[in-house]
């Protein structure tokens, strides 16, 4: 494992080659800021992909190794290069641990189970949480508005109150997104001390199925977990 640079790290290059547009950058000044996936050049900030690093050698003139990334080209002179390439392992380091992560992370949704929190008293004090994801195959985003307008009625009869975003002082947190039914996402609301449960569940606890269709969004997150399994084993 690399050591993590602590300082940002600065160098002059001679040529700079941005790939996707073929541009040559000639006495470019870049930096890499520690603990983060990007590089300042000449002033402008902007993403580094170091999913691969590849010396090519030297120059034509034999006075530059050459160092490519997907993105770009660098020209270095030789008392750069070891302090260039630790600069560059290292954030591919992040990049594959990262990558290795999101595929665990993955594996765990598709194979944990869980399970959702009884509906109580508490629901009257709740949020939705992972608002995105509509479609067609749902609903419509008006069914959406209207749903959550008549929950925070029923929340405010009741004599508690529906909250537009995460509160600490919600109880319930109620999951929209038909992919974000899943263990990692449920296990760190209740981390938080939320109860938790379905966009669906409430639906059905409130009387509302007549302005959202339970059973399309019932139907998408069976779809969408049969995704996640086949994503995951076609991955191992």
């Amino acid at each position: 494992m690399l050591l993590e640079p602590c300082t940002i790290e600065k160098f002059t290059i001679d040529y700079l080659l941005i790939r996707e547009s073929e541009e040559t950058i000639m006495g470019a000044e870049i930096e890499f800021e520690p603990r983060n996936q990007y590089i300042v050049i000449n002033g402008n900030k902007t993403y580094l992909d170091a999913y691969y690093i590849n010396e090519a050698g030297l120059s034509s003139d034999k006075l530059y190794h050459k160092i490519f990334t997907p993105q770009f080209g660098f020209w270095v002179q030789p008392e750069d290069v070891s302090r260039l390439l630790n600069v560059l392992r290292h954030r591919q380091e992040i990049k594959l641990r990262n990558r290795s992560l999101i595929h665990e992370r993955e594996r765990i949704d598709a194979e944990t189970p869980f399970e959702y929190d009884e509906i109580d008293s508490d629901i009257y004090k709740c949020f939705i949480v992972l608002k995105s994801g509509m479609c067609d195959a749902i609903g419509t985003w008006k069914q959406f508005y209207k749903v959550e307008k008549a929950i925070q009625e029923i929340c405010i009869k009741n004599g508690g109150r529906y909250f537009k975003n995460e509160s600490k002082n919600a109880k319930f947190a109620i999951i929209f997104n038909t992919y974000g039914r899943v263990y990692t996402v449920v296990s760190s609301l209740k981390d938080k001390c939320f109860k938790v449960t379905s966009f669906e569940a409430v639906l059905e606890h409130f009387r509302l199925s007549h302005l959202f269709s339970i059973e399309k969004i019932s139907k998408q997150v069976i779809e969408a977990n049969e995704f996640r399994r086949k994503s995951v084993r076609s991955d191992s």
